[in-house]
């Protein structure tokens, strides 16, 4: 597992549960380059680990379990199945077909328990709307360059909406 507080956290309940489940649990604690040169290197029989979307698309996940990923299919999932349906899904110009064939591939790849989802992050951001430049992202980035406050408007005290 990694290196960060929550990761700790996480992988300790988890291993509590397993314990309870009559398991013998061992965690092992790496930064995150050793953590992530022994999943590449198959050297783990459980591994925690997050992943934060590229892109705005089903397939920022779903893509790192196809049989031809390499290295970065750590988990070595493999079903021609799933491939197929990933494949398909990229030829599908229907938005609502291609959704239903990605979550048919994603319902496979949990079925099989090529990965085991644990909590997925998200964020959240309130922002008044006299501020501008704000642009939400699936990366929550936000450059302070761009970000400017208007000015309050004529006949409003600042700290008034």
């Amino acid at each position: 597992m990694g290196n960060s507080p929550d990761t700790l956290l996480i992988a300790q309940a988890v291993a509590a549960d397993w314990t309870a489940l009559g398991l013998k649990v061992t965690t092992v604690q790496n930064e995150g380059q050793i953590a992530f040169a022994a999943y590449r290197q198959k050297d783990f029989q459980a591994g925690m680990m997050s992943w934060y979307a590229d892109f705005n698309d089903p397939l920022t996940f779903l893509g790192l379990f196809r049989s031809d990923t390499g290295q970065q299919n750590y988990t070595g999932y493999n079903n021609p199945r799933y491939d197929a349906l990933l494949d398909q899904a990229d030829r599908e110009p229907d938005a609502v077909r291609r959704s239903r064939m990605l979550a048919e591939a994603e319902q496979l790849l949990l079925d099989e328990e090529g990965i085991l989802p644990v909590f997925q992050v998200v964020s959240r951001a309130l922002v008044s709307p006299r501020i501008t430049g704000w642009t939400d992202n699936v990366e929550n980035f936000h450059r302070a360059r761009w970000v400017c406050v208007k000015p309050p408007a004529a006949g409003v005290t600042p700290g008034q909406h």
